[in-house]
């Protein structure tokens, strides 16, 4: 799947904004019913010095419920890491759960909620926490294609800056089936 995405700002008090542009790439695979692995990267600019950020996460897909007539329930947990260059600028751990309900016709809606955290170095405590929550919709537009629309919502308690924010990120992707 390959998209665009406001990418929430980890320092938003720093450098002035909440996002910024990034380019999005993730993969799903299910090896059985109720179990599934998720990766994802992406690609922004840095306000602070102008360099390319980059980050992937890692997620583990384990389904609570296996019911195709009825809403479907997974645990998401998932561990993510951010360079800024090519110095690790932090990591982040959260555990949503995930909702998907029954398709109708060709729109398949999800939603998620969870807590998450994140450190630069654990040597020095958590940085941040805070509450994540997702709502999409993914249109199966042909066989092997679908466009989706995701709407994230963030409730972040930053200690490294002594601020909460509170923070909203879109995104639009093109996935392809496989």
């Amino acid at each position: 799947m390959l998209g665009g995405e406001l990418l929430p700002e980890t320092r938003p008090s720093a450098i002035g904004r909440f996002a910024t542009f990034g380019i999005t790439g993730s993969a799903k695979y299910g090896f059985t019913n109720g179990f599934g692995l998720q990766l994802k990267t992406w690609w922004a600019t840095s306000k602070l010095d102008g360099s390319i950020r980059t980050g992937y996460a890692g997620s583990v897909i384990v389904m609570l419920n296996n019911s195709t007539n009825a809403i479907r329930l997974a645990l998401l947990p998932t561990f993510a890491f951010l360079f800024g260059g090519t110095s690790n600028d932090g990591q982040g751990f959260g555990i949503p759960i995930v909702a998907w309900l029954p398709p109708v016709d060709k729109l398949h809606l999800y939603l998620g909620l969870g807590p998450a955290i994140g450190w630069q170095s654990l040597a020095n405590g958590i940085d941040g926490f805070g509450l994540i929550g997702n709502v999409g919709a993914a249109y199966q537009f042909a066989d092997a294609f679908d466009l989706t629309g995701e709407l994230s919502a963030l409730l972040v308690r930053n200690r490294y800056d002594a601020v909460t924010t509170f923070m909203v990120s879109p995104k639009l992707s093109l996935g392809w089936l496989f």
